[in-house]
């Protein structure tokens, strides 16, 4: 059974994300801590507009959690947390939550659904099955240790002030689609 997160599922979802077979399936393999149980706890029962999360429930007990929050507009949805305990039927649990989300982002007018994931990840098939495709590539860079970077004094150029954040969000507005 799918429903929306309620008050009165605060215990059996710290269980599940102490679980160590919970998996948030749109993370990496190396990204352990991934389930902190404050952010599964914040994610799915604090009100936020914008944002949806429901719990898939096995006997009263949950077997999965997806996140899904509105990106830029109201026509374009984004899956950004699909947490699956994978012995306990996580690809069945996986395919009946993404399916959820696809019934409730069209009944809300959505006309795009984003879910980012690895590309090796085991999990692209089940995405297909539900209906997705391949939208672009994207490569992540992670800079190792930021404390090592000496800071960049260029002559003629001034400190970034607070006067400044609207012209770079209009620059960033007009530079990104």
């Amino acid at each position: 059974m799918i429903r929306t997160v309620r008050p009165t599922d605060l215990v059996p979802l710290l269980r599940f994300a102490a679980r160590p077979t919970a998996r948030d399936i749109l993370r990496s393999e190396g990204d352990r801590d991934q389930l902190s149980i404050g952010q599964v706890v914040q994610q799915a029962l604090t009100y936020r507009p914008g944002r949806e999360c429901w719990v898939d429930l096995t006997d009263g007990r949950p077997v999965g959690l997806i996140t899904a929050r509105v990106r830029a507009g109201t026509d374009t949805w984004e899956i950004d947390r699909c947490i699956v305990d994978e012995p306990h039927g996580g690809e069945a649990s996986c395919v009946r939550l993404i399916g959820h989300v696809v019934g409730a982002a069209i009944d809300e007018g959505a006309m795009k659904l984003f879910a980012r994931l690895p590309s090796a990840s085991p999990w692209v098939a089940p995405l297909r099955n539900a209906g997705f495709s391949t939208y672009s590539a994207e490569t992540e860079y992670l800079f190792s240790d930021p404390a090592d970077v000496p800071a960049l004094h260029l002559p003629g150029l001034r400190a970034r002030r607070p006067v400044d954040h609207h012209a770079l969000f209009q620059l960033y507005c007009s530079a990104v689609p």
